[in-house]
């Protein structure tokens, strides 16, 4: 009997629709799911005569999985790409050896680097390291750019030079956009003898994360496919390249700030999370047990966060609400390895809070949901920007 323990799933971007590449599947870090495929059936309405049914047939075959992960960094860039239709810019790696951390002008400056050749963008978010003061060293959305000047939110924490060290400005983002990416996820149960289920030409559909105080990070991906199939032998070129080894995240020592329009929050938050969907539907055609095709509709994003109140959350929180006041959102993480990802809703508006009254003895939170809009960030209009900074 197969142990839970010992089931494999893998995937492999597929170059185009309809065929699996050779090539190598990568593992998927994961703590369960679902991996299948529903059928369609229908009972006949003939009248036999003897008070009995006639046979069940079957017209569809619908495949589909769930992927429930605890979030490392690395281990689900891809999947990332392949949910927000879109491709990870190229990954800035800028070190400036004079770099000046200025808070009044909210920038960092040089004489003799160009901020203009770091491969960054205005609206994504990099970090920066080296300084010897760490409230200059972090996550900082980009604002403008300049040979010698590039503006920065929130500001540094106070007017610093480098010391003599090198300080690096890294970072890539992807934002929601609009390419056709096709999977091929692949189950193998490894402690039977070559049993593996393949589902091809699939799209991500659908997308969570999940951050309570003290706590894990977790979320998944889900995703519809087009073709589905029993296999005896591995996909591809017939090989599994491991997983990366990175941490799981923590809300504890990696959870990095909760930014309101660029400024960090400073209220005690409880937890935070979204919900993306682009509710795929298939393309179903007379002759063929699987669908054709799979197509993506647009993005829906909501999620929720709650705060403790006190003075800040109802200026800063309750007052938005009252107000229907539309505001970005962005919370960031970084591993102990310094791997990081900012999330960032570049228009949200808080669209609930029951007003619960608790027990005795009781701490009175607000519990807000919101919902994503698209709203500027950088040149573009987008719904998501997901910013990373990425250790070799």
């Amino acid at each position: 009997m197969s142990d839970s323990s010992r089931v494999q799933i893998s995937y492999l971007k597929q170059a185009e629709k309809g065929t699996v590449d050779e090539a190598a599947f990568t593992e998927i870090r994961h703590t369960g799911g679902t991996f299948g495929a529903p059928q369609e059936t229908a009972r006949s309405d003939e009248i036999r005569g003897d008070a009995q049914r006639g046979a069940t047939v079957r017209t569809g075959q619908n495949p589909e999985g769930a992927i429930n992960m605890e979030f490392s960094a690395q281990t689900f860039d891809d999947l990332l790409e392949g949910f927000l239709r879109s491709a990870w810019s190229t990954d800035a790696t800028g070190s400036i050896a004079d770099a000046v951390a200025d808070n009044t002008g909210s920038a960092f400056t040089t004489t003799a680097g160009d901020f203009t050749d770091e491969d960054i963008t205005v609206g994504q978010w990099i970090f920066v390291s080296g300084f010897d003061t760490e409230g200059a060293n972090g996550w900082f959305k980009v604002t403008s750019i300049a040979a010698t000047t590039l503006g920065v939110t929130p500001a540094p924490i106070a007017d610093l030079n480098a010391g003599g060290n090198s300080i690096l400005f890294e970072g890539a983002y992807i934002r929601n956009g609009i390419l056709d990416n096709y999977y091929a996820f692949q189950l193998e149960f490894l402690d039977l003898t070559n049993k593996l289920r393949l589902i091809s030409d699939a799209r991500i559909d659908q997308f969570s994360l999940s951050s309570n105080a003290r706590d894990k990070v977790t979320g998944s991906f889900n995703f519809t496919g087009a073709k589905y199939a029993l296999a005896t032998a591995k996909d591809g070129d017939g090989t599994v390249t491991p997983a990366p080894e990175t941490g799981i995240l923590n809300t504890t020592d990696h959870a990095t700030g909760v930014f309101i329009d660029g400024v960090e929050y400073d209220g005690c938050i409880m937890s935070y999370g979204l919900s993306a969907n682009f509710k795929s539907r298939r393309q179903n055609c007379v002759g063929q047990l699987q669908s054709t095709d799979v197509k993506l509709g647009s993005l829906d994003l909501s999620g929720n966060i709650s705060v403790y109140l006190n003075d800040t959350a109802w200026a800063n929180m309750l007052a938005k609400y009252e107000a229907f006041t539309k505001f970005s959102l962005a919370f960031a993480f970084t591993d102990d390895d310094g791997n990081g990802y900012v999330f960032e809703l570049p228009q949200i508006v808080l669209t609930n809070e029951p007003g619960s009254l608790p027990g005795p003895d009781s701490d009175v939170m607000l519990d807000f949901d919101w919902a994503g809009e698209p709203g500027t960030v950088g040149a573009e209009n987008k719904t998501i920007q997901i910013s990373r900074r990425k250790v070799a």
